[in-house]
């Protein structure tokens, strides 16, 4: 009998809890997480909008070059160094 009694409050204690549990993660889903969201929505749009008050020349958008190839040979040349080659007789 009073290891039923153990069970049986043991079991509305488990109840108890996920019922908290329950009623917490509502809160956070219900208030919490759409603040987040919308917190970090507000500091993007910040920081997007903050380009007006950019400089002129910051708030263009960057460059765009085209590489240009090496027109002399000295500029594609690599150091021997690097290609050594060892070639070691067989007796």
């Amino acid at each position: 009998m009073a290891r039923r009694l153990v069970l049986t409050e043991l079991a509305t204690a488990i109840h108890t809890y996920i019922e908290a549990l329950k009623s917490i993660m509502s809160f956070l889903r219900s208030y919490v997480a759409p603040f987040f969201i919308v917190l970090i929505f507000a500091i993007a749009m910040l920081a997007v909008s903050a380009r007006i008050f950019l400089p002129n020349d910051l708030a263009a958008p960057a460059p765009i070059e085209t590489p240009s190839a090496p027109t002399d040979a000295a500029a594609i040349m690599v150091p021997a160094s690097e290609f050594s080659i060892t070639v070691s007789m067989m007796s």
